[in-house]
């Protein structure tokens, strides 16, 4: 997976340099990071705080962060990010590219790539995951 991730890294990076939050008040900033500072699969709480703001920034201090959970959940959260214009992106593949880029989801021991369920959600506009939706921040509302 590093030959892989590298050039992930390296094919990606000049058009997803430019993917950052935005639309949101710095309040709500604060919710999106503790919503998924608390989805860090490790690391100190400080240090996943600051690495997140600096991804939702677009100047990230990290290649990726790897996040617990369900992928199918987790690619859900982006999508609703997204589906309520609260990401600054060229268009969806871009947006698609840079979760892809900056998350990865640890199932079951092994680090995973979350654009595969991230496409198939895109794609099936919003059907419901078959588990339990994650609670996002109140601000944030889950958009078909």
């Amino acid at each position: 997976m590093d030959r892989y991730d590298q050039f992930v890294h390296v094919k990606n990076s000049q058009h997803i340099d430019g993917v950052k939050l935005c639309n949101l008040t710095p309040k709500e900033f604060e919710e999106i990071i503790d919503f998924y500072s608390n989805l860090a699969a490790y690391g100190s709480l400080d240090e996943i705080r600051f690495s997140l703001a600096s991804i939702f920034d677009g100047k990230p201090n990290i290649d990726f962060l790897v996040l617990n959970g369900q992928k199918n959940q987790l690619a859900d959260s982006f999508f609703q990010l997204y589906k309520n214009d609260k990401v600054d992106a060229e268009n969806a593949t871009v947006y698609k590219d840079w979760v892809n880029a900056r998350f990865r989801v640890m199932v079951k021991g092994k680090v995973e790539f979350l654009k595969p369920t991230l496409t198939e959600i895109f794609k099936s506009k919003n059907k419901p995951t078959k588990n339990k939706r994650l609670t996002l921040p109140d601000f944030l509302k889950y958009k078909k």
